[in-house]
């Protein structure tokens, strides 16, 4: 199993972190706070994979990107705000997806990544093209998701690589090839192995039908119309490969999880925090009594009555943990802990 290196310095999610990758993976890990801190863990250490925050306490631009790309890590970005500017601005960066902090069950999504891209790496992709420039290009895609990638120039040998490496588990071609094009590749293909056995992608600059028809007909799984966005690429790809499939499995056990993590983090994070969650769950819990609701859906309403803080999962911890008055755009930022919950329910 991989060994994955989390920055982020947000506390609260530092400890979801670390609760959930030792109770649903056998990832080793470890845990950066600061641009310096995953320096010296990068020094000291090799990592697989990485989750960054864009904003960090000493890198507040997105450095982190480089420095993991540096390392030959493309991390998978969990950040609290981001916009297309934003994204252009890592264009040419090595990053696997971003993924919002907007919603509190988004972490999921990041740990079923983790495990995804362990699975890719047992899983073969041959592309075949013949243009050796494009063929790096899409190699280089994939190996950011951790394929294991061969390349081909021709159908024919695309069908010798199959002979040497019969586990292939996806095929990436494009139609016009010498020696033996991409629509004569799928025909001898299928005469072999089936649609479910190994997939076929095609990649095509034909935007008529009648082309992308007659692949699908010999029996190419998708297609792919040439020019395309790397969201795209990677979207085509995960429909068309073995997926881990964990989020609905752990989303069951992950309500119950976060609601406890929630009551234990906050406190953690700050005991004024933690003082005020435990005062909300026991006042609510009163005042359902009170209303004469019955006692199994008292306990129910002092349990989710924790979540009305989960917004601060975002929040700085130099602001929320700040032993002084807060300045007034310090203020404005904590303020904002409402809005941000009110964006994960």
């Amino acid at each position: 199993m991989g060994k994955v290196l989390i920055i982020e310095d947000s506390k609260m999610l530092c400890k979801v972190f670390e609760e959930l990758l030792q109770k649903y993976t056998n990832f080793k890990f470890d845990i950066a706070q600061t641009y310096a801190q995953a320096q010296q863990f990068l020094s000291l250490s090799h990592y697989d994979f990485a989750v960054a925050d864009l904003n960090l306490p000493d890198a507040k631009k997105g450095e982190i990107v480089s420095l993991l790309n540096r390392n030959n890590i493309a991390p998978i970005i969990f950040t609290g705000m981001f916009d297309e500017a934003l994204r252009d601005g890592f264009e040419s960066a090595q990053i696997v997806d971003y993924i919002l902090k907007e919603r509190y069950e988004n972490i999921i999504y990041v740990i079923e990544k983790l495990k995804q891209l362990e699975l890719n790496k047992k899983q073969i992709v041959l592309v075949v093209d013949d243009s050796n420039l494009y063929a790096n290009y899409l190699k280089k895609n994939l190996q950011i998701h951790a394929f294991k990638v061969l390349i081909a120039h021709n159908g024919q040998e695309a069908l010798n690589l199959m002979e040497l490496h019969p586990t292939i588990d996806l095929i990436i071609t494009d139609y016009h090839m010498p020696v033996m094009d991409g629509l004569e590749l799928v025909r001898k293909i299928r005469k072999k192995r089936t649609k479910k056995d190994l997939s076929i992608i095609v990649l095509t600059s034909d935007t008529n039908s009648y082309a992308t028809s007659r692949f699908l007909k010999e029996g190419a799984n998708d297609y792919i119309t040439k020019p395309f966005s790397r969201d795209e690429f990677y979207a085509r790809i995960y429909q068309n490969i073995e997926t881990v499939g964990l989020f609905e499995s752990m989303r069951i056990d992950f309500d119950d999880d976060i609601i406890a993590l929630l009551s234990e983090i906050t406190e953690f994070k700050s005991s004024e925090t933690g003082a005020h969650v435990k005062r909300i769950s026991e006042y609510s819990y009163l005042l359902a009594k009170l209303y004469g609701i019955y006692e199994e859906e008292a306990k129910i309403i002092s349990k989710m009555s924790i979540l009305h803080d989960i917004g601060k999962v975002i929040i700085p911890d130099h602001i929320l943990s700040k032993p002084s008055k807060l300045t007034q755009s310090e203020f404005e930022i904590m303020k904002q802990h409402t809005t941000y919950g009110h964006q994960q329910f």
